[in-house]
């Protein structure tokens, strides 16, 4: 099954708040931040099942290198991305989201 990616609008801001701050600190490394959150995006988008539901239909998928979860749904054949957060904020944060 082909499964397709969806963003909230929050969801698109943690990007762009994640890519401002790496960038600011290290030419590139928003590249890289980049780089790791869209290799872990196609695989959420080949298999969203492999990755556990941690609070009723949410799941979360680790960013190698960088410290951010991927908390996303599925929706039929859609992977709805609530938020790309980075790993020591508070929960509350995503689950506001849902």
């Amino acid at each position: 099954m082909k499964y397709s990616l969806h963003f909230i609008e929050e969801a698109r801001l943690d990007i762009k708040e994640a890519f401002q701050w790496y960038d600011s600190k290290l030419p590139e490394l928003g590249n890289s931040f980049l780089d790791s959150l869209y290799k872990s995006l196609e695989v959420i988008e080949r298999n969203p099942y492999q990755y556990q539901i941690q609070l009723r239909s949410i799941r979360k998928a680790v960013l190698k290198r960088f410290p951010y979860l991927v908390i996303f749904t599925i929706k039929g054949q859609r992977v709805i991305v609530l938020g790309v957060i980075h790993s020591s904020r508070n929960p509350t944060v995503w689950k506001k989201r849902t």
